[in-house]
């Protein structure tokens, strides 16, 4: 008789925006009768909705979600406060349930959350200076170009118009003379030894998905975009608020541009950014790619992955 599976497992949904992946969490949510932990960087703000895609009430009442509209914009919110609790989270979940499902875009914060701590060496003042100078001076495309040609493994996987994070990396490039990245690597066993982590990554195809995004900020402007944008622009300073979708209508706010060119950049940002993340999750080696954008064959082909990794670690550890 085989050993029953006694392991915890963490079934992790990635992939670029506009994919499918809250479609998907849920179903693997429903079918596991357990509940969802967000890895998503902008939809644990309370105050961003439209523009970060967040789940629908009706979404969010089919099944409970935790880090969604979690934390204040005024709130100061790192990846490190996100993997506390995470942590907290999951310790809770897995007191009850065998299964917890994660998802989001933001493959930084689960690669953290899995990961030690790094040991990022300290910045002398001179140096953190010298950056927020050039940054002040040159702009963000300066920070980008640096960032992206010191360190390209940390610019393919961080939000790129995200400055404060590439002035952290930037800093550190600087004073060491060494990529960010290569202070980041980490082995998640020493932290989940008792959990099994599955990840896998939606990877439709390239056009099909830009379609959708495409789609997707029609669907965000009729359902109110550029009111909530609107409402947000007092605090268009706050580092929460330099994401795609609410920093183009500033400028159109401000008469930087027309409504239409706001539109079409949001569009064309979207679909830079989802390129970048498709690029990260594939290029990671240890996400399984699912290609099929049909929810059910989704579900069934990751249940089965699932079945048969375990069905083999049970025939293992019974001999």
């Amino acid at each position: 008789m085989l050993k029953k599976f006694s392991l915890k497992r963490l079934i992790c949904i990635g992939g670029p925006t506009g994919c499918g992946k809250t479609d998907l969490a849920i179903s693997l949510a429903e079918s596991y009768k357990c509940e969802i932990l967000s890895f998503d960087s902008r939809q644990l703000y309370t105050e961003l909705s439209i523009g970060v895609a967040r789940p629908t009430d009706s979404q969010l009442a089919a099944v409970r979600h935790h880090l969604i509209s979690s934390q204040s914009i005024y709130d100061h919110f790192s990846v490190g406060d996100f993997v506390i609790e995470a942590k907290r989270v999951l310790g809770e979940l897995f007191k009850k349930d065998d299964t917890v499902v994660a998802v989001g875009g933001t493959g930084f914060y689960l690669h953290k959350l899995l990961s030690p701590l790094d040991e990022i060496p300290a910045v002398p003042d001179h140096v953190r200076e010298e950056i927020q100078f050039e940054f002040e001076v040159n702009g963000l495309p300066w920070l980008q170009e640096f960032v992206s040609t010191q360190d390209p493994v940390f610019y393919s996987m961080v939000d790129v118009q995200n400055h404060s994070r590439l002035q952290r990396a930037a800093e550190v490039i600087r004073s060491t003379g060494q990529p960010f990245s290569q202070f980041q690597k980490g082995n998640y066993s020493q932290h989940f030894t008792d959990i099994e982590v599955h990840k896998f990554a939606l990877l439709p195809e390239r056009t099909l998905l830009y379609d959708r995004i495409n789609s997707r900020v029609e669907e965000m402007l009729q359902a109110g975009l550029e009111k909530e944008a609107r409402e947000l622009y007092k605090d268009k300073g706050l580092k929460a608020l330099a994401t795609v979708g609410y920093t183009e209508l500033f400028d159109y706010f401000e008469g930087k541009t027309s409504l239409g060119v706001a539109i079409d950049k949001i569009k064309q940002h979207s679909r830079n950014y989802a390129k970048r993340q498709y690029t990260w999750f594939r290029n990671q080696g240890d996400w399984d790619p699912i290609y099929t954008t049909i929810i059910e064959q989704q579900t069934n082909q990751i249940k089965t992955k699932i079945h048969d990794l375990e069905a083999t670690t049970e025939s293992g550890s019974s001999k």
